[in-house]
């Protein structure tokens, strides 16, 4: 129950600042790209020892992950090449946190 609830207020915020955000010239592509940019600086500051740093830098990563798909629902512009991109860059994002911590 607890994370239904909390499932449905991340999606209605993100939902809330995608509408506003899709008054800016950015692009949900962008914004996914932006994300990898934010993960692999997280990465780079566990791998010099500042987890801290680094977890919150994680913590900022995961926002952008949100907002790219709710800017495109906003936009109405959800397209297979986004989403294609969106989850791929997911794998980017993992293999930089696991090898940079190696």
């Amino acid at each position: 129950m607890f994370t239904t609830r909390l499932q449905a207020w991340v999606r209605r915020t993100a939902q809330s600042l995608a509408a506003r955000l899709s008054l800016l010239p950015i692009t949900p592509n962008q914004v996914t790209v932006a994300g990898l940019a934010v993960t692999t600086l997280a990465a780079a500051l566990i791998a010099l020892d500042h987890p801290f740093l680094g977890g919150l830098a994680l913590l900022f990563a995961g926002a952008f992950d949100i907002f790219d798909g709710a800017l495109a629902r906003a936009r109405a512009r959800s397209y297979a090449y986004g989403a294609f991109l969106d989850s791929t860059i997911d794998r980017y994002a993992e293999f930089d946190v696991l090898e940079f911590k190696r």
